[in-house]
């Protein structure tokens, strides 16, 4: 390799540490926006299907980096949050063409308590769905998933690409409290 090769490679990862860096901050702005409102972290792990063989390239850098919260006050009902970076896995579902931000609640859930983090990428599944900051539904009934898999009532989520969230007010007014909103409305009309 000659040396401007090797400046490519380092400034490459030095912008991949950064760039994970930003996810962190992400990730802990909205631990905070959720904690104001009493919502509690559910998991440590932010990350899934990650691998350290040297068989698994594709798996070295992880998929998608998420988060879940529960509030006491809301009998099941669980929270998420996720930056999906890609396709690795050539999902038929991901029709999106970079990274996004995508947030979401699932009401019914029949055990709020437990995490599984595969379901931050769910709002791929939804029907109506877009990445555009437009909530969308997804009903799994309407599905032919395992029961395992259909153990709530619907989830309700929104995305947008992940380069439009330049601050936590846009974190928190973009993506978060549309969400608290819509969670609002859906108790007045359930009671």
């Amino acid at each position: 390799m000659n040396d401007n090769s090797l400046n490519s490679i380092a400034k490459l990862i030095s912008e991949l540490r950064n760039f994970s860096e930003q996810i962190s901050l992400l990730l802990k702005s909205s631990d905070y926006i959720f904690q104001k409102r009493n919502w509690a972290i559910l998991n440590s792990d932010i990350t899934l299907d990650s691998s350290k063989l040297i068989d698994y390239p594709l798996k070295w850098f992880p998929e998608f980096f998420c988060r879940f919260y529960k509030n006491q006050d809301y009998a099941n009902v669980q929270f998420y949050i996720a930056v999906i970076l890609d396709n690795r896995n050539s999902n038929k579902s991901y029709d999106f063409g970079e990274p996004i931000i995508t947030c979401g609640y699932f009401w019914g859930l029949n055990n709020p308590e437990k995490v599984d983090l595969w379901r931050c990428r769910w709002h791929v599944y939804s029907d109506n769905k877009n990445y555009k900051g437009v909530i969308c539904e997804l009903d799994p009934m309407q599905k032919k998933w395992s029961s395992s898999e259909s153990d709530f009532i619907h989830l309700k989520s929104l995305a947008l690409p992940l380069t439009e969230i330049t601050s936590s007010n846009v974190l928190q007014k973009s993506i978060i409290e549309p969400l608290f909103d819509k969670l609002d409305q859906e108790l007045k009309t359930s009671s």
